[in-house]
């Protein structure tokens, strides 16, 4: 048996509370983060992007759903790229029209049509249906909240009531690092933001069959900014980098349906 010298002994002793009092406070500080925090500083944890889960997926929305499956996009894979409900244009607005406007849907078997969303929702019935909207129009949805969770509302028993088995996900709105074309400055843009992403999770909470997704919290700077790295030049639209974290937000145990 190999035998510490006393020396070896003593300072053993001196440093074992020091390296106890440093574990402790290390546990309490990863308690103490949110799940953002926790998330983007616990590399062991970050989850995959499980394919198989998202080929049952259908995400709609605005230019930066659209972008999913663009050229070179994360879902611009032969499984994946039908996952993606967009028209030739990539950007829409939530209003009155969403049900009825068209989108480029590609079946089973490869075939692609321009049916309109109701139609497509029909042939697909997908076991989610990921929404993103609230950026396109965010200046009149922030004086007019209620008209625009009521054009949601729509839109979502809508969905029941042809899909009564299709589980909803609302996405947060993201984050933005200009906003030069909105008129107003990025600071104030992300703060209507940040206001009618509160909206959309109180919504989510009481209504039957839907989600939230934070996924905004993933995206963000310590400013509330989009983080560098996930701008894709104009300070709105997201890189890849940035795709990659929300799906593997959306494929979290913790957030999977």
């Amino acid at each position: 048996m190999r035998i510490c010298s006393p020396k070896k002994r003593i300072f053993a002793l001196l440093t074992a509370p020091f390296i106890l009092f440093n574990a402790s406070a290390f546990a309490v500080d990863i308690q103490g983060m949110d799940g953002a925090a926790f998330y983007a500083h616990t590399t062991e944890s970050v989850p995959v992007i499980d394919e198989v889960y998202l080929s049952d997926t259908v995400f709609f929305g605005e230019s930066t759903t659209a972008h999913l499956s663009r050229s070179g996009g994360i879902l611009d894979t032969p499984l994946l790229r039908r996952c993606v409900w967009r028209d030739q244009s990539g950007t829409r607005m939530l209003d009155r029209r969403i049900l009825t406007s068209l989108v480029d849907y590609t079946d089973r078997e490869g075939v692609t049509r321009s049916l309109s969303f109701e139609e497509a929702l029909l042939c697909e019935r997908p076991s989610r249906l990921v929404l993103s909207f609230g950026l396109n129009g965010i200046l009149f949805f922030q004086k007019n909240t209620d008209a625009f969770l009521r054009d949601y509302e729509r839109l979502i028993l809508r969905i029941q009531e042809l899909s009564p088995e299709t589980h909803i996900l609302i996405q947060s709105v993201y984050p933005v690092r200009r906003a030069e074309s909105f008129g107003c400055d990025a600071a104030t843009l992300n703060s209507y933001i940040t206001a009618l992403n509160k909206c959309l999770r109180d919504f989510s909470k009481t209504t039957d069959g839907v989600s939230f997704l934070d996924t905004a919290s993933v995206l963000r700077d310590e400013s509330g900014y989009l983080k560098k790295n996930y701008d894709a030049g104009d300070g709105i639209h997201l890189s890849n980098d940035a795709y990659r974290e929300i799906l593997r937000f959306l494929c979290l145990d913790e957030n999977r349906i």
